[in-house]
């Protein structure tokens, strides 16, 4: 896939996992069917078909649902923090 990143959406921690995930808002270009070893498969949805109970994270849950709303709105943040706590910081 290519795709022109426009910003970082979310940046936050697993600690119990010691893991770290940083998610970028951007535009896909092309799909090229060519991904990196850690996907096994993927999709995209339009927001009303996203099977919501088939996402295993919350956290993944919660940034999707964000970003449904801030697209709408037309006003994006920048989540930074844990998956549990942590502050959404809105860019002007």
């Amino acid at each position: 896939m290519r795709a022109d990143i426009l910003s970082p959406y979310s940046i936050f921690s697993v600690p119990k996992i010691s893991e770290v995930y940083i998610i970028f808002r951007a535009i896909a270009l092309e799909i090229t069917g060519q991904c990196g070893p850690e996907i096994l498969d993927y999709k995209f949805f339009a927001p009303e078909d996203i099977p919501w109970d088939s996402i295993y994270y919350p956290a993944i849950r919660q940034i999707l649902e964000r970003y449904i709303e801030e697209r709408q709105a037309g006003v994006y943040g920048i989540y930074i923090g844990n998956d549990d706590t942590g502050k959404i910081h809105f860019i002007r």
